[in-house]
């Protein structure tokens, strides 16, 4: 479909007088593709397939879904132990560093040495205070935050099977993508290795923690791209046309008559009048670039994208599209922290002297570094993951905790999620605006309001900060509340 068509309104786009002359279908085919023929992977093989699942998540996705139960928690397990394997490595250095003593890098076979008696001297030390009980409260809770993961990624990860298949599918990719903490927390803890007790430590560590949460998020969007289960479900099973405005069966009708419930013509209710957008349809990734924009403006301002929108189909293209939108908002955010903190560095890292001038503060170079590149990336990954977190947990909450189709609102959430932009840009504007009030009528560290009302103007700006992310977001359900309206019962 081209942009002037989505542009156009469903009264202008009529098909042939020979079409018209048909009747409908008594049954069309299923909405989902076959499904991939998947081979299960045996737990002992789980570790290696997890590993080369970091670097094939697509490709291996379908195979690991379909292992056993026993495979997926094995490689959790393992997981989870080299997580604490390597923490045990961090506590060992601290304490080094702590009592004085110069660390040096030992040999890899005595380094998992030392980390397992660390890790066995952790657990007895446990056993000796009676701090069993309270680690047993953790992992269960560390287990039931994963059970409700799961239950948010229902709506994202959905291909048309039963609610039953598609909830165990989640799990066990999520258990598998448990490999990814494996990346993040290594390079979380060379960082305050090498770093050491260096002011500049932070930002640097929290990068590493976020583009590990980043890739690990990557990792299990592209796992769950493909479905290789069985065949059973709603999504693939024959159906029948209904009325796209009120559900009545259109069974054996012409299409050139009108629906008899509410009047509505045949011809809009058929499945080829829903197409997927024109980011949907490009296959390169220069072909996305150039629908990019277009398609985020369609889904923002033109009345019939919901109404052409096609629901079941084009699933993986609309998360790519939400994954898209949080980039955007990622990297505009670092864009703006990498300019405001040139702007603090500039005029808040003055102080005002008795002379009435102003004297720049020394800041090292590392500071510098750690201050316009690290902190503004930073910045940008927390954002993205936020923006990716809220569309996730409007997806869950818009299909009724994964209960009510959730392959059609799941898609609908994503291409809706474009109007997490507007927000994102008022409440940077609404903070750049607080940090100038406060900075040109408070010029030095002490706290002075010399016009009257500013503290009002602050209160209220600071109020903005606040208001205005909920007013986007309550906006925003509205626009979603909408497109799963016009899509409640599409037929494609």
């Amino acid at each position: 479909m081209s942009r002037l068509e989505m542009r156009k309104p469903v009264s202008e786009l009529s098909p042939t007088p020979d079409d018209l002359m048909e009747l409908v279908a008594e049954e069309y085919p299923a909405v989902e593709p076959a499904p991939v023929r998947a081979k299960p992977v045996y737990w002992l093989f789980a570790p290696l397939a997890a590993v080369a699942a970091l670097v094939f998540p697509r490709r291996l996705g379908p195979h690991l879904a379909a292992s056993g139960w026993l495979a997926a928690y094995f490689v959790h397990f393992v997981s989870v132990l080299v997580v604490i394997v390597t923490l045990a490595i961090l506590v060992m250095f601290a304490h080094m560093q702590s009592s004085d003593i110069a660390p040096s890098i030992p040999s890899t076979g005595a380094l998992v040495r030392i980390a397992l008696a660390w890790t066995v001297l952790l657990g007895v030390s446990i056993a000796d205070t009676g701090a069993i009980p309270h680690v047993g409260v953790g992992v269960a809770l560390f287990e039931g935050a994963l059970c409700l993961v799961a239950m948010a990624l229902m709506p994202l990860l959905a291909a048309g099977e039963s609610r039953g298949r598609l909830y165990g599918r989640c799990i066990r990719l999520l258990l598998w993508s448990t490999a990814t903490l494996v990346m993040p927390t290594i390079l979380f803890s060379l960082t305050l290795i090498v770093m050491g007790d260096r002011n500049t430590t932070v930002p640097y560590t929290v990068v590493a923690a976020l583009a590990g949460l980043a890739y690990g998020a990557s990792v299990l969007l592209r796992l769950g791209s493909r479905y290789g289960g069985k065949p059973t479900g709603p999504g693939f099973e024959p159906r029948a046309l209904h009325c796209e405005d009120c559900h009545y069966n259109l069974t054996r009708q012409r299409r050139d008559a009108r629906c008899p419930e509410c009047g509505r013509p045949v011809v809009f209710s058929l499945p080829e009048r829903r197409e997927m957008p024109p980011f949907a349809a490009a296959r390169s990734t220069w072909g996305r670039l150039r629908t990019f924009l277009p398609t985020l403006w369609a889904s923002l301002f033109a009345k019939e994208f919901a109404r052409r929108l096609a629901v079941h189909r084009g699933r993986a293209e609309a998360r790519r599209f939400a994954v898209w939108v949080c980039t955007l908002i990622g990297l505009a955010s670092a864009v703006t922290c990498c300019i405001w903190t040139i702007v603090m560095l500039t005029v808040g890292e003055h102080r005002w002297s008795h002379d009435a001038e102003f004297e720049l503060l020394p800041i090292s170079v590392p500071g510098y570094v750690s201050d316009l590149i690290v902190v503004p990336i930073a910045w940008g990954l927390g954002n993205a993951l936020a923006v990716f977190a809220v569309t996730m947990l409007a997806a869950w909450l818009a299909s009724w905790l994964g209960l009510r189709q959730p392959a059609r609102r799941g898609l609908v959430v994503c291409y809706a999620s474009g109007w997490m932009i507007i927000p994102s840009i008022l409440s940077a504007l609404a903070g750049l605006a607080l940090w100038l009030v406060m900075e040109v009528w408070n010029p030095t560290s002490a706290i002075r309001f010399p016009v009257v009302g500013l503290v009002d103007v602050a209160v209220i700006i600071a109020m903005c900060i606040v208001a205005v992310p909920v007013a986007g977001l309550l906006l925003w359900f509205g626009h979603i509340w909408r497109m799963l309206h016009a899509t409640r019962y599409a037929n494609a």
